[in-house]
């Protein structure tokens, strides 16, 4: 990731990842992708112990909520949390 702020864990954005695969598929993954601006491979976006900038966050779940024509999928997503398999400390608690 170079020289780019470490704002926000891989957590939040492998979790975003994950929840828009769910349910919208490999597809709406790709879309995922291409309207928030992302060049990362989604081997590095799935890596939790990655940093993004807080730009990076906000694009891809800007873009989830127009992926999944719901202005509400981050709220949702973070309901579902524990189903992705994200997050193993916060599993625990």
């Amino acid at each position: 990731m170079g020289a780019q702020a470490r704002e926000t864990a891989g957590t939040t954005i492998c979790l975003i990842v994950r929840y828009v695969r769910r349910q919208a598929g490999d597809d709406g993954v790709a879309r995922l992708l291409a309207l928030a601006g992302e060049s990362r491979s989604l081997d590095e976006l799935e890596d939790e112990q990655r940093w993004s900038t807080y730009e990076q966050k906000v694009a891809l779940m800007e873009a989830a909520c127009t992926v999944l024509d719901d202005p509400a999928a981050m709220r949702r997503m973070g309901e579902t949390a524990l189903d992705h398999q994200v997050g193993p400390g916060i599993r625990v608690l």
